[in-house]
């Protein structure tokens, strides 16, 4: 304790410590004293370094036993190589074999393919009839008329003629006429035959001169003859 600070007074009575009354006074230091707040002569701060984190630990390899080993087994084997090589005999050498000439391929010729059937050539078209020669106003006129005549009553190729020059037709449109409509002779004589028949009695003789001076051959009057029954 500091020789100017005071003791505070314990009151035995009470045994609380009273109040200090006055402030202490602390003696000034002396000056061959060292002072605490200051440093000592001929000290300087230590210089501040840069905190680094320590270098890893490197675990230290354990090369020395595994070289061994592997430097053992090694040596183990080419003791075990020397062994074998030596009780191995030498491979016989293979035999020769005399290499032989491959038969030469035969080539067929190719065989030539056969003809393609000729296309026959379509036949040709059959011609075109000849158109029929126009008719005249006249010629299809005695044309007609004849159709007429015929179509009632039976006529010969020369009575039907002698009749449509009897209309007035001349004789070029009449042969025109008759030769340019389809009728049957035979049937026409026939025909004939009977409207005579019908008309009045014939004897086979005399029905065949009247057929034939009708203009019917007598070829077509024996014909109408015989289709009426004589």
């Amino acid at each position: 304790m500091h020789p100017e600070q005071r003791r505070p007074e314990i009151d035995p009575v009470t045994e609380r410590i009273p109040r200090i009354a006055a402030t202490a006074v602390y003696a000034a230091p002396r000056y061959d004293q060292p002072r605490y707040d200051q440093p000592p002569p001929g000290w300087a701060p230590p210089q501040q370094r840069a905190y680094a984190p320590p270098p890893p630990v490197v675990k230290p390899k354990r090369t020395g036993r595994k070289v061994l080993a592997w430097s053992a087994g090694a040596v183990v084997a080419l003791v075990v190589i020397a062994g074998l090589s030596a009780r191995t005999p030498e491979a016989a050498p293979a035999p020769t074999v005399a290499a032989q000439d491959a038969p030469a391929a035969v080539v067929e010729a190719p065989v030539a393919a056969a003809p393609a059937p000729a296309l026959e050539a379509p036949a040709a078209a059959a011609p075109a009839p000849a158109p029929e020669p126009s008719m005249t106003v006249s010629q299809s006129s005695a044309v007609r008329k004849a159709e007429d005549y015929l179509s009632y009553m039976g006529f010969s190729r020369s009575g039907l003629v002698d009749q449509l020059e009897f209309e007035g037709f001349s004789t070029a449109d009449a042969t025109f006429a008759v030769d340019s409509v389809t009728v049957d002779w035979m049937e026409q004589a026939a025909k004939k035959a009977q409207s005579y028949m019908d008309y009045t009695g014939f004897s086979r003789s005399g029905l065949i001169d009247q057929l034939e001076f009708e203009g019917f051959t007598s070829e077509q009057a024996r014909y109408g003859a015989d289709s009426v029954g004589l």
